[in-house]
């Protein structure tokens, strides 16, 4: 409640208009009852920072709308501080990353910059819980780690290299700039 009081009091400065016009906002207002929530039920900072934010940039813009908003919420408290952070490299390390094959080769690039480096079975999960929400794009074709079964299959045409196999998608950089702090949400 703290932090919502604190997002008001910023947004009184910061916006144009009375703080009586977001409170008279029906979709504003879910969207702080269910930030609060969530940050009820969440002592990590990394998240309590982001739905600060998120509340911050849905006040300066309707952008990416309602619906969304509300899901990036709940995709505030679903995923883990490590979902985020891994989040954040693929666009830091777009280049080394678009020239990744494996989940052994992203897994090599990105682990190092985790405060807690995740295991091999923890990573993978982390990137396909990204992907299950559409974050995150992954190939069919990217090599799996090492050591688990690969079932051969007849080639009908050639792949394409010239395309990344892992990367970030539209909506994954739109909740990246939702939960950004002093980023207005860009249309």
């Amino acid at each position: 409640m703290d932090n919502v009081a604190a997002v008001l009091r910023e947004l009184e400065h910061r916006r144009e208009g009375s703080i009586e016009a977001l409170q008279a906002n029906e979709a504003f207002m879910s969207l702080i009852t269910q930030a609060t929530m969530v940050a009820i039920r969440n002592h990590h900072g990394q998240k309590r920072a982001s739905l600060r934010n998120a509340l911050t940039n849905a006040a300066l813009s309707a952008h990416p709308g309602e619906d969304i908003q509300l899901a990036f919420v709940r995709f505030i408290d679903d995923l883990s501080p490590a979902h985020v952070t891994l989040l954040r490299l693929i666009p830091e390390l777009e280049s080394a990353v678009s020239k990744v094959t494996s989940y052994e080769g992203l897994y090599a690039l990105i682990s190092p910059h985790f405060t807690e480096r995740p295991s091999q079975d923890l990573f993978k999960m982390l990137c396909l819980e990204l992907q299950a929400r559409g974050l995150l794009a992954i190939s069919a074709d990217i090599d799996d780690f090492p050591g688990l079964y690969e079932a051969s299959s007849l080639l009908l045409h050639q792949p394409r290299s010239d395309l990344p196999r892992v990367a970030l998608t539209s909506v994954g950089q739109s909740f990246l700039s939702f939960i950004a702090e002093g980023n207005p949400v860009a249309a």
